[in-house]
């Protein structure tokens, strides 16, 4: 996060004095302005890795209760007319996107 605050700094600053130059004077800002473009580029890429890292969980537990209702991992309640998420063809839980775990209901 402390890579990206500074690209974004050098990028305002390079920006900045872009603007503050003669027009003939544009050549010698171009390569500090492509240099920190860059290290926002590859500070945004690390970041969405990490955030999309961050939200996957391995699975989410589908239990089903006494009214035949599916309560997932994640918090929520499913209702299935007929069948349960498998005989649905559901792989992934629809609320939070992991790998959907069928645990049947077992009568206690």
């Amino acid at each position: 996060m402390q890579e990206l605050i500074k690209a974004v700094r050098e990028w305002i600053a390079a920006t900045d004095a872009r603007r503050a130059l003669n027009a003939s004077d544009e050549p010698a800002l171009f390569a500090p302005l492509k240099k920190a473009n860059k290290r926002v580029k590859v500070a945004e890429a690390v970041l969405r890795r990490e955030a999309l890292a961050a939200q996957v969980k391995p699975s989410c537990g589908w239990k089903q209760d006494e009214d035949g209702n599916w309560d997932t991992a994640c918090g929520d309640k499913h209702i299935y007319i007929d069948g349960g998420p498998k005989d649905n063809g559901a792989k992934f839980c629809c609320y939070c996107g992991a790998k959907l775990r069928e645990v049947p209901f077992n009568g206690v």
